[in-house]
């Protein structure tokens, strides 16, 4: 008497927090991808001010010529031109600011020396 008839219940409703069977979440447009030389050109950028500056801001300024090509060869599919031109940019300054150190220790080397 006390029972509900056969059939039902919460047997026919999926659990909660998950789709009904069959149903799949609708998923919105992905964009492009992020050229992997674009993000190792940011890194190799941001690191080379704290280790190995020569050497991380010259492989900073190759990997994001290598980049701005593959995006540029990729009509659209590849994204990541701006960590590229920002890896480049740190590159070329820490390059800069390795010359002008160079520079004024010699500089002042010879005036120590006077």
């Amino acid at each position: 008497m006390g029972q509900p008839p056969a059939g039902y219940g919460a047997a026919n409703y999926p659990a909660a927090g998950y789709p009904a069977p069959g149903y799949q979440a609708p998923t919105g447009p992905t964009g492009p991808t992020t050229s992997s030389n674009a993000v190792l050109s940011l890194v190799m950028g941001i690191l080379s001010f704290f280790v190995c500056p020569v050497i991380l801001a010259v492989i900073a300024i190759v990997y994001g010529n290598k980049a701005k090509d593959e995006i540029a060869a990729s009509n659209g599919a590849i994204g990541g031109s701006g960590l590229a031109t920002a890896g480049r940019i740190l590159g070329w300054v820490n390059l800069i600011l390795g010359l002008l150190t160079v520079v004024f220790v010699v500089v002042f080397a010879i005036a120590a020396a006077s």
